[in-house]
């Protein structure tokens, strides 16, 4: 009466046993990973449409990496994890409304944020901050978006020489004041 059950010995008592066991391990080992804690909360606030397809691409990647580094020595090509990988695509629908964004809010959006900037080139510790959060910003997007980015930017500094030349006393700007096409 004194040995314990084992599952080996078929009973309810030691099948049960043996579970507890088990689910007391896995809850240990969860405890003591950080990581695992948050892949697994990341997995459960995933959409449950979503996670079939992201499950079979960490699956393909980490095989793939496991490949590489068994056969790097040999073709002389490695693999690294991506920082800035991502697992969905950015995509605008189709029937989007364009007519929502009327001239007038757009106006008053390149207004107030010309009036955010001017503020904030004022202040350096926060023009410092800007320029670093700007500099991260470009690692958050693709080089389409940044491609898109850098367009809007060529107009808007062309905007900025059409209207200095011409306001009363405007001038065409020289090669040093030149906004870069």
């Amino acid at each position: 009466m004194g040995e314990e059950p084992t599952a080996r010995d078929g009973t309810a008592l030691g099948n049960l046993q043996v579970t507890l066991e088990a689910a007391l391990h896995l809850l240990r080992e969860l405890a003591d990973d950080d990581l695992l804690r948050r892949m697994i909360a990341s997995f459960h606030a995933m959409p449950e449409g979503d996670r079939p397809v992201v499950v079979d691409v960490l699956e393909r990647e980490v095989r793939g990496r496991l490949v590489s580094r068994e056969t790097e020595q040999s073709i002389g090509r490695s693999t690294r994890p991506n920082p800035n990988a991502r697992l969905y695509i950015r995509s605008f629908a189709s029937d989007f409304d364009w007519r929502a964004l009327q001239y007038r809010d757009m106006l008053v959006g390149n207004v107030r944020t010309m009036e955010a900037c001017a503020a904030m080139h004022s202040a350096p510790e926060m023009y410092d901050t800007w320029k670093a959060a700007m500099r991260a910003a470009m690692d958050e997007v693709d080089e389409q978006t940044r491609a898109t980015y850098a367009e809007m930017l060529r107009h808007i500094l062309l905007c900025i020489d059409e209207v200095r030349v011409s306001e009363p006393g405007g001038h065409t700007p020289g090669p040093d004041e030149r906004s870069r096409s």
